[in-house]
């Protein structure tokens, strides 16, 4: 049987309403030449129901208990069978119905990892990402993972190090950017993805592991620049906290004011 051209791996757990909003967008794509493997870590919200609604057109289901997601994300590749493979977090969606048309007709026969753009968005604000390469002075991820196809043969061989929690995507593109794999820039806006997750929220404990990733390869000049991160993020929370004070100083003033007069 020949291999299908992609596979989309969704990884959930207690998600429903973002779950389907993930298969929905997979499922407008015109390109059909596509696998979509669920892992699912024994959701208790109803999730499991719509996994099984589903099921005819789902390829592959996982669901059993795991370590963490880049755990669920090394089981889904197991089961991969295509010539690229790319993971969706649930409630993140394909920016447009074309999308994997106008990928499967760049032919990227000779690149091992192609990354595009992203629009990072919810119901206050939308904001444009757009891609970069890696390079040796790349410190934090320069593109968004659910905006990069990886040759699956690829991520079949390396995969994800689960010792760390929230880095292991960083780690694995600089593994492959030391391996001298193949990057190409895709230039069309790939995903629309929820602000505010996991690696957004713990942002210092990702540059805690991304320190422990070039402390591991002696690479100082690297560690220092994501310590200067750290503190600029300091700074910035330090002023953001004082001008907040202030308005709140002035508004009090200023009831204070209408109340006394």
């Amino acid at each position: 049987m020949k291999k299908k051209f992609l596979s989309i791996i969704i990884v959930s757990l207690n998600s429903k309403r973002d779950f389907l909003k993930t298969l929905k967008s997979i499922f407008n794509q015109k390109n059909k030449n596509y696998e979509i493997i669920v892992v699912d870590g024994i959701s208790s919200d109803g999730t499991l129901d719509l996994i099984k609604k589903y099921k005819n057109k789902i390829s592959k289901i996982i669901i059993e208990k795991d370590k963490g997601i880049y755990y669920a994300m090394n089981k889904g590749i197991n089961f991969a069978d295509s010539n690229w493979t790319i993971f969706m977090n649930c409630g993140d969606v394909f920016y447009n119905n074309e999308i994997l048309k106008v990928f499967n007709k760049k032919k990227y026969i000779d690149n091992d990892i192609v990354f595009g753009n992203t629009i990072i968005s919810n119901k206050f604000y939308k904001v444009f990402v757009k891609g970069k390469y890696f390079s040796k002075n790349s410190v934090l991820m320069p593109f968004c993972h659910q905006s990069s196809f990886v040759k699956t043969e690829f991520l079949k061989k390396i995969k994800f190090d689960i010792r760390y929690k929230l880095s292991a995507d960083f780690n694995f593109f600089l593994r492959a950017y030391n391996m001298k794999k193949k990057f190409v820039y895709f230039d069309q806006k790939i995903s629309i993805v929820k602000p505010g997750g996991i690696s957004d929220i713990l942002r210092h404990n990702v540059i805690n592991e991304n320190m422990i990733i070039f402390f591991k390869q002696k690479s100082y000049k690297n560690i220092f620049k994501l310590i200067l991160i750290k503190l600029i993020d300091k700074l910035k929370q330090l002023v953001k906290f004082f001008l907040s004070k202030k308005k709140i100083n002035k508004l009090i003033e200023l009831k204070h004011n209408k109340f006394s007069s």
